[in-house]
């Protein structure tokens, strides 16, 4: 009998989810409720981790952000519309290439402007674990960035 993993080679897993939301009213970052991940210690290469999310931002002062922290520094960034209240989704994906070394990449899509994407070589050292979390941030005060869910999925290559 043949399983999933040896017919598709990887089969990724869900390890967090939420539905609960999250909102930063005001300049200031919030972490998203379900993002968190646990990282193991000496993650081998090829460990693999993608968010994906989706939420609104009202007000039209300033830019949203979403943030990716490892181990509490802050791996990648996307800056994205800061002219109209959206509708917005994102993914991120993050990969080992060994314990101190990721691959990152991500964007956010919103209904009324261009996309915003984001490549970066992070080099957060992991090799005792870490946690991995997405943070919101709203940049005026009369703004509102809110996520409505997050689905984290997680697989080695």
């Amino acid at each position: 009998m043949t399983n999933l993993d040896s017919r598709f080679k990887v089969v990724p897993g869900i390890v967090n989810a939420s539905n609960t939301q999250t909102s930063q009213a005001g300049t200031g970052t919030s972490t998203v409720t379900g993002s968190k991940v646990l990282i193991p210690a000496k993650p081998p290469a090829g460990l693999t981790f993608r968010f994906k999310c989706a939420g609104t931002k009202t007000g039209a002062n300033a830019t949203a952000l979403l943030h990716l922290k490892i181990g509490g520094t802050q791996a990648a960034s996307i800056t994205f519309d800061d002219v109209t209240a959206v509708e917005w989704l994102a993914e991120i994906t993050v990969r080992f290439t060994d314990a101190s070394h990721q691959k990152i990449m991500g964007y956010v899509l919103n209904d009324t402007g261009d996309p915003a994407i984001e490549y970066a070589a992070g080099t957060v050292d992991c090799k005792g674990g870490a946690e991995m979390i997405l943070q919101i941030e709203s940049g005026n005060a009369n703004d509102t960035v809110t996520c409505e869910m997050v689905t984290v999925e997680s697989w080695v290559m």
